[in-house]
């Protein structure tokens, strides 16, 4: 099902034949139901949907319905390779750490689209929860269930797809309807750029027709699109082949025609689909493919659903709190066996930034001294300049404890490389990813860091030598020993970025 300013539509395919609609519907709405596809008034809009889902007999359904292509963010990211099962995990901290979003308290989606030995990369569709929320509720008042939410030009391209057979892969996708453009760059199945053109209502006139004026700035905006998805996207080696337009037959057949004059080398065509909608009057034109490609259940392609995840989280509380529960135990039982061994391995490191500290004060105390060749001996007193240096150089021993006491239960610190007075990389073994997490948000949180990021993770599981009379472990090569993989641990490399000194006007940090 679908909603926008031009009306309400659903599409019910056939079970024995999928590609054939068994029933559809349109309701019109009244102008000024959406504004910019908000809800302008729930209850009013509830009212007229209700009486609608009554008459067609469709109250108590599960629909599919659809939020508009404008209102979604596509972003690609790369992560470390890992497990299927922990990819959404490392997903999770990059969105919530890294990826800047135009809304609070994201709903997303992703499809991994290349993986390597080294990288996973993914494409990720996020939406406002509090717009698909707004649709989710309506369909409730409606008396309707909401099973999927999903992207109007996905399920356009999925109509598209059943009707030709084929997958939209470098492809232009073309939406007109009477009040804006969407136009939708796909890449093997799915879109990894949109962009939507408001219509204003002047220019498309009852037929369908688009003025001159901004057909021009259409043509120019698809250019733009055409060169940004070669270009920066696919760095030259991917580039759009076919163009699809759907939409009123005399904008289409506009556009069309400018394809052709100013982009020849695509070849442009307008979507046909008389042998898979029998009724089209019923879907109220063109604009009802995307509720028709919401009914479309085959295809083997991972659907996006963009569905709010609330009461699926709920129902599962109860076993992430046990889970939870049952690690918090072990984490304690390991806690104490690593106490002992971190606090020597403490002590260790504390040497060696001493070491690095003392070094660093050396390179302070050259730097002043080229400082005073220059003049700035005539102005400060190259005691007190030292003096201030020692007091004011950063407390690498109080750095050093900070770094240990956030490590989670069961990890430990490995080393320390110092790259500099304003960097350090550190390589800590940690139980899991959760707690990989944990000490990258910890560690952006210390009072000398003004910055950190994982570098890299990896997954080790070390052998583990065993008697088959005893748990003990013993030495390789004693008789009777047996090798048996260990626990796994995942293996983190962080950057961590100090906080830069003010410099005063003698040209010491204060």
């Amino acid at each position: 099902m679908t909603l926008d300013q031009t009306g309400a539509r659903y599409a019910m395919m056939m079970k024995r034949n999928p590609g054939e609609i068994e029933r559809s519907g349109y309701l019109p709405l009244p102008q000024g139901t959406f504004n910019e596809d908000q809800i302008t008034n729930p209850q009013q809009l509830g009212d007229l949907l209700s009486e609608w889902v009554k008459s067609e007999k469709l109250k108590g359904s599960s629909v599919h319905i659809s939020i508009p292509s404008s209102h979604i963010i596509i972003r690609r990211l790369t992560i470390p390779s890992v497990s299927d099962k922990e990819v959404a995990q490392l997903l999770a901290l990059e969105i919530e750490t890294t990826l800047h979003l135009p809304f609070e308290d994201p709903v997303y989606d992703y499809v991994t689209i290349e993986k390597d030995e080294s990288s996973t990369h993914t494409l990720v569709f996020a939406a406002s929860k509090k717009l698909i929320q707004s649709y989710v509720d309506l369909m409730g008042i409606c008396g309707l269930k909401v099973k999927g939410v999903e992207i109007s030009a996905t399920a356009l391209a999925r109509a598209i797809a059943s009707a030709r057979e084929e997958t939209l892969k470098e492809t232009m996708l073309i939406h007109l309807n009477s009040a804006n453009l969407e136009i939708n760059m796909f890449h093997d199945g799915y879109p990894v750029f949109v962009r939507s053109i408001h219509l204003f209502e002047e220019t498309v006139a009852e037929e369908g027709v688009i003025s001159p004026g901004q057909l021009s700035e259409i043509m120019s905006e698809i250019s733009r699109m055409l060169n940004f998805y070669q270009f920066s996207i696919h760095d030259g080696n991917s580039k759009i082949k076919q163009a699809i337009i759907v939409g009123s037959e005399a904008g289409s057949s506009q556009l069309l025609a400018e394809l052709a004059q100013t982009q020849s080398e695509i070849s442009a065509g307008i979507a046909e689909f008389e042998d898979v909608n029998a009724n089209k009057s019923a879907l109220g034109s063109d604009i009802g493919r995307v509720a028709m490609g919401l009914a479309l259940q085959r295809g083997s392609r991972q659907r996006i659903n963009l569905m709010p995840g609330t009461d699926k989280d709920a129902k599962s509380l109860p076993v992430i709190l046990s889970v939870l529960a049952i690690a918090w135990v072990i984490g304690l039982a390991a806690a104490g066996y690593t106490y002992m061994d971190n606090k020597s391995v403490l002590s260790n490191k504390e040497d060696q930034i001493k070491r690095l500290d003392e070094r660093l004060l050396l390179l302070e105390n050259g730097l002043m001294a080229i400082n005073q060749q220059d003049g700035q001996a005539a102005r400060t007193n190259p005691l007190e300049v030292i003096e201030k240096v020692r007091e004011h150089r950063r407390d690498a021993i109080a750095a050093m404890k900070e770094l240990n006491d956030i490590i989670p239960a069961g990890g430990q610190l490995v080393s320390i490389q110092y790259n500099g007075a304003e960097q350090i990389t550190l390589t800590v073994v940690l139980p899991d990813i959760e707690s990989a997490s944990r000490y990258l948000f910890d560690l952006r949180r210390t009072t000398f860091a003004d910055n950190a990021q994982l570098q890299n993770l990896s997954e080790e599981t070390p052998a583990v030598l065993r008697s088959p009379e005893s748990e003990e472990e013993l030495p390789e090569g004693a008789p009777g020993v047996t090798v048996s993989a260990g626990i796994s641990k995942q293996v983190a490399s962080y950057s961590v970025q100090f906080k830069k000194a003010e410099v005063g006007n003698d040209g010491i940090a204060p």
